[in-house]
């Protein structure tokens, strides 16, 4: 269940495939009111979206069919946007927009339209989005491998090789030594994580307690892959379904 890391301390329980280059890109997640998100480094390769952690039940979003965690809304489409992202939905409060939808597990853009307006709910549209990367979050998932028995991967009712770990409402993963501090942080406290499943194709939310009191380095007792070999895989866009 170990690594050897180039200093030749060994670190826990990390399998590494190809592609572990990312930096964290994402910021606190923030309601979309809009308030001004600090976007970070984009490197001028990146391509950043907004990732959807939440929608407020009665925002114009709820309607619509999303799922949190693998939807981005896509903005700008261009390299020279008129205005920012938050700008440009409160210029737009009380009109029909058309907002470009990405989803990380068809690897698809589609079109949706929404009327930005107040209600009883955060900012004109309901939701909870940070920053991103839309175009490494498949790849930027946790795999879950192996694991042991009555480990806290078990615990938390994983499923090895089939589940992703995507991140917290606060935060995703930039790399392995992201996830490994942040369960270094976090030894024996809960945690939730959100969690897709590549069979079921849908994701869900699980309860991690890492613990450092189960010997040597097992604070989740299991194997997590990440890079291209470990990223999520692509689903085929049903037939009643639109992209572009």
């Amino acid at each position: 269940f170990f690594f050897q890391a180039e200093d030749g301390i060994r670190d826990p329980l990390w399998s590494r495939g190809l592609g572990d280059v990312y930096k964290r890109q994402g910021i606190n997640a923030e309601y979309m009111g809009f308030y001004k998100i600090k976007m970070g480094n984009t490197n001028g390769s990146s391509k950043i979206g907004y990732r959807i952690v939440d929608i407020s039940k009665e925002s114009p979003l709820c309607n619509i069919e999303l799922t949190p965690m693998l939807d981005f809304i896509v903005y700008p489409e261009n390299d020279s946007p008129n205005c920012s992202f938050e700008e440009m939905i409160i210029l737009n409060e009380n009109k029909e927009i058309e907002l470009t939808i990405y989803n990380i597990a068809t690897q698809n853009k589609r079109k949706v339209k929404v009327v930005p307006k107040a209600g009883n709910y955060p900012g004109l549209l309901g939701i909870i989005a940070r920053p991103e990367d839309y175009t490494t979050a498949h790849i930027r998932a946790m795999h879950i491998l192996n694991f042991l028995a009555k480990s806290p991967l078990e615990d938390a009712k994983l499923i090895s090789n089939n589940d992703y770990i995507l991140g917290t409402e606060s935060e995703s993963f930039a790399d392995l030594d992201d996830f490994a501090a942040f369960i270094k942080k976090n030894n024996q406290r809960t945690v939730e994580l959100f969690v897709y499943n590549k069979d079921t194709q849908k994701v869900r939310a699980v309860k991690l307690t890492p613990n450092n009191k189960l010997g040597g380095s097992k604070m989740i007792g299991g194997d997590i892959g990440f890079g291209l070999l470990h990223s999520i895989p692509k689903v085929a866009l049903p037939a009643n379904k639109q992209s572009y």
